[in-house]
């Protein structure tokens, strides 16, 4: 990953969990202390409750002990995987009556074959349940290999949602032909925004108390883990 791309990642990750974009005084220690990629994400999780408001540094402290367990090593070093999964977490104990997350589920063809997609994210409305397969982008493969995949589990079984989560401008022609098949291809900023638009329609289902005025604050969570 370069080091723009790797910056810009960690402004949007820390707007997204602590509510605020960092200053470049936080942003060069983070880069000093916890940009290297053999750290495990739940070092700088905790290094981001240190800077937010109190409810927020609640709910993070809280994902840290999750992602200490879940996560045991740093995944192979998959930096990138490691920052989608931090935003999926997050809105998963924020509303976990409602959100369930997966990591690698084990998807069986209708030709009987196993696809291992990197999560798979699911969510509540009044009167659905939305359930995604997701894909990220990493240095191992390229966004052919990984669109490729998708085609094959779109066409051999019977989920047709799906996002694709690059970390590179993927070609214009791929992006073009994602869209045609139906899989919504986003970089990591759109991937946050989904999740942010997602968050909203989930707080009337919660029963939220949340001021919309007032963007700092979380509501109050609850760590039961879902049942669904």
């Amino acid at each position: 990953m370069s080091e723009n791309v790797s910056h810009q990642n960690f402004e949007i990750l820390f707007k997204h969990l602590v509510g605020r974009n960092p200053t470049k005084e936080e942003a060069k220690e983070y880069a000093q202390e916890l940009g290297c990629e053999h750290r495990h994400p739940a070092e700088g999780l905790e290094w981001m409750a240190q800077k937010a408001s109190l409810r927020r540094a609640e709910v993070l402290r809280q994902l840290v002990s999750y992602l200490r367990v879940a996560m045991p090593n740093n995944e192979g070093g998959r930096r990138f995987e490691n920052q989608v999964r931090m935003l999926l977490e997050g809105v998963r104990w924020e509303f976990p009556n409602y959100v369930n997350v997966k990591y690698q589920p084990r998807i069986e063809l209708h030709n009987g074959e196993i696809v291992i997609p990197d999560f798979e994210f699911a969510h509540k409305t009044q009167h659905a349940v939305f359930r995604y397969l997701i894909e990220c982008q990493d240095r191992k493969r390229s966004s052919n290999d990984v669109a490729d995949k998708i085609r094959k589990v779109k066409s051999l079984s019977s989920w047709n949602l799906f996002l694709f989560i690059h970390n590179r401008p993927i070609p214009k022609p791929l992006k073009k032909a994602l869209d045609a098949d139906g899989v919504n291809a986003m970089s990591f900023e759109g991937f946050a925004n989904f999740m942010s638009n997602t968050k909203l329609t989930l707080y009337p289902l919660a029963g939220s108390q949340l001021d919309k005025r007032r963007q700092d604050e979380l509501p109050e969570i609850h760590l039961a883990k879902p049942q669904w």
